[in-house]
């Protein structure tokens, strides 16, 4: 089976492998830690911490399967309905979610409006849902990024040139701009790099056979984790997060998305029990935006309302978790009734024009 095949099981998994990077993100901010190095066998410990902690690279997936997506979805629009199915999906739970937080906090109307447009994330004012403000300023520039790609001799020469002249770029950027932005300004070599994958999905894929892409896949979710640890626990400066966590985020994002991609297609062969975690990851990547959403502002809550109640961890992170799948759920299933309302009445409107 060659390599275009090992490719397109991005597109066909894609909800699982977001499944999965939504779980992780919601691991690293809401996660109560049930092993302790005093009391617990070191190995589990260890595990448990790497996994908790280095739940943010779960974001670098999210923008390289973007970049995938939007190098299929740029050919098929006008530059007006590109933007409008990009942003349409993201309203209804940015604004539940963004009103529920200024009725609770008790935001001015100047506040709300410049974390809810999010100016509030470039410059030195409140912000909210950091990876909406990201995402949305990425939508409206990738159409420029495309222009200049698809016109390249070389799209993998051009990937590769345009990633390292940004993060060169960004170095002397670190303590001018918000250490919050480098988070986003981090993960554009991802992003950038999923555009590239989609391209070379559509136009013959890469010359390697499915092996060799996976096992290069395999040493680069290796070489993320390593480098991933030594930023998040080492004393190396140059790799260590928020300013420059470029390097692992990459790697992690690109080996991770092909392995998780190629186990999906394990699953999808194996029995009703295997099929089933694909379906629930699915299920997961399905509501991912809005888990994203809801989870660090439901997740404490229902966290504080657990221990109250004097759960342990595990029950802590059991309860954290139904809490947020529960509301994410909900959020997205007036998603889906709102959209398909519009639907029928811009249709209409249509109709009667």
């Amino acid at each position: 089976m060659g390599n275009t095949k090992s490719i397109a099981l991005i597109n066909k998994y894609r909800g699982q492998i977001m499944g999965v990077a939504a779980l992780w993100i919601v691991v690293y901010h809401t996660w109560y830690r049930i092993f302790t190095p005093e009391t617990s066998p070191k190995l589990l410990y260890y595990i448990e911490l790497a996994i908790s902690k280095l739940g943010y690279f779960g974001v670098d997936i999210f923008f390289l399967l973007s970049g995938i997506g939007l190098s299929y979805a740029i050919g098929k629009y006008s530059l007006k309905e590109f933007w409008l199915r990009r942003f349409r999906r993201l309203v209804v739970p940015v604004l539940v979610v963004s009103l529920i937080q200024w009725a609770k906090e008790g935001w001015t109307v100047l506040y709300y409006l410049f974390g809810l447009s999010g100016i509030g994330f470039f410059i030195k004012r409140h912000y909210f849902l950091w990876f909406i403000s990201a995402i949305t300023a990425t939508y409206l520039l990738f159409p420029l990024y495309w222009r200049f790609f698809s016109r390249s001799r070389s799209k993998p020469r051009f990937t590769a040139l345009f990633a390292a002249v940004w993060y060169l770029c960004s170095i002397p950027l670190a303590g001018v701009l918000k250490p919050i932005v480098f988070l986003f300004l981090n993960r554009v070599p991802s992003f950038v790099l999923g555009v590239l994958l989609g391209w070379q999905q559509q136009n013959g894929g890469l010359k390697m056979s499915r092996r060799a892409v996976n096992t290069a896949a395999a040493f680069s979710a290796a070489a993320g984790l390593i480098l991933g640890a030594v930023c998040t626990f080492g004393e190396t400066a140059f790799f260590r997060p928020p300013y420059n966590s470029t390097f692992p985020g990459l790697l992690i994002a690109f080996g991770f998305t092909v392995l998780l991609a190629d186990l999906g297609g394990l699953l999808d062969r194996g029995g009703r029990a295997a099929r089933g975690v694909n379906g629930f990851f699915g299920f997961y990547g399905r509501i991912s935006l809005e888990i994203y959403c809801v989870q660090e502002f439901l997740g404490p809550i229902a966290a504080d309302a657990a221990r109250t109640l004097g759960c342990g961890s595990m029950a802590v992170n059991l309860v954290q978790l139904a809490a947020v799948t529960l509301s994410a759920w909900l959020l997205h299933i007036l998603t889906d009734r709102v959209l398909a309302l519009t639907g029928r009445l811009h249709s209409r409107a249509k109709c009667a024009g």
